[in-house]
């Protein structure tokens, strides 16, 4: 399973069909990279709805990877566009906490784009296929 999960950028979903619902065994797969388990034989409405999920996932991983892959012109990052020193030194953090996995407070004045800088952090970020929960 490891060596299909790293033969491609954005591997497909693995979707293991387990015999009994061991807890370990469950926990290993989980970790070792499928996306869901199933009971074998399984239930065609359970199996259906675990195909559903892994297709919508796989795509939107697609999507964010074609995204990441488009270069952005200088003095944009995301939907923000900006050509001072000081925006593009935020721009260069922003970026940069993009790639690391960690929370970020975002401080300052009212309607200066906290809340923007935030989505566009989480848009580069790992964790972009979960949601972006906001708040003040």
């Amino acid at each position: 399973m490891r060596v299909l999960l790293k033969s491609s950028p954005v591997p497909p979903p693995v979707i293991a069909m387990v015999h009994d619902e061991e807890s370990e065994f469950v926990r290993s797969l989980i970790e070792n990279g499928a996306y869901e388990t199933v009971s074998c034989p399984p239930d065609v409405h359970e199996l259906r709805l675990a195909l559903r999920r892994a297709h919508r996932f796989h795509q939107i991983e697609l999507d964010l990877a074609r995204s990441r892959s488009r270069p952005q012109p200088p003095g944009q990052l995301d939907e923000m566009i900006g050509c001072s020193e000081s925006i593009q030194h935020v721009f260069a953090m922003a970026r940069k906490v993009a790639a690391c996995d960690v929370s970020v407070l975002i401080t300052g004045e009212t309607g200066t784009g906290k809340e923007l800088l935030a989505c566009a952090i989480h848009r580069l970020s790992h964790r972009a296929s979960g949601p972006f929960i906001p708040f003040s």
